[in-house]
């Protein structure tokens, strides 16, 4: 690396900075973006480099919603309020549990390896790590889904509700993986954040500490 030749300024792909009015993959951000599309067009489009169609949009939309809530028993929003229960900065809770909402969405999608070249081509048959027992929250989902498209044919009552999760963002448009975890953390930003808000040192005391039950015990060498 010594040897080489170095250029002296860094290359934006996406983002232009301008005096005026910054632009995301050619688009006028103020000029645009905020006057004719929603934010989750503009995450969208910052994900795939394309504004979506009305159809799209929506699914895309509802997508984002489905993945707004992690609740306090899933690591990323549970991270971030041990953090501000034991006095640690908001910001720091924050980035602790966007970081760890990072590390489960590429999980999440390393576990559904074999979902994903299903949902190209769908059979019949779902991969095992796809089905379940029926959820009524996969219900709900599908029952929304058809509201905007009824020849959604990815989405499945068996499915479990992160595969269903998953497909409807396969049916919006997404991909890669990489922009599939990219949407789920941004999406999630909205439930770390409102638990990390309600919660601070003053709730230590009544956090279950000892759940589930444990004790020490001493190595016997």
């Amino acid at each position: 690396m010594d040897d080489m030749e170095w250029p002296a300024q860094l290359i934006a792909r996406a983002i232009e900075p301008d005096a005026a009015d910054d632009h995301l993959h050619g688009y006028a951000v103020l000029g645009d973006l905020a006057k004719h599309v929603s934010f989750a067009d503009t995450i969208y489009l910052a994900l795939t480099g394309e504004l979506p169609d009305t159809r799209a949009a929506a699914l895309f939309g509802l997508a984002l919603f489905s993945f707004a809530t992690p609740s306090v028993g899933e690591a990323p929003t549970h991270l971030a309020i041990v953090t501000r229960l034991t006095s640690g900065p908001f910001a720091s809770a924050l980035g602790a549990g966007l970081a760890t909402a990072a590390d489960a969405a590429r999980h999440l999608m390393s576990t559904h390896a074999e979902l994903l070249p299903w949902l190209d081509t769908p059979t019949d048959v779902l991969p095992d790590v796809a089905s379940g027992a029926r959820d009524p929250w996969v219900a709900t989902l599908i029952e929304r889904v058809t509201s905007i498209d009824a020849n959604v044919d990815r989405l499945r009552a068996e499915m479990t509700k992160d595969a269903a999760r998953i497909a409807l963002l396969h049916v919006a448009g997404l991909r890669a993986r990489d922009q599939m975890i990219a949407a789920i953390v941004a999406a999630s930003v909205a439930g770390i954040a409102a638990e990390t808000l309600a919660t601070g040192p003053q709730h230590l005391g009544i956090y279950p500490v000892n759940v589930p039950k444990f004790e020490y015990v001493e190595d016997e060498d």
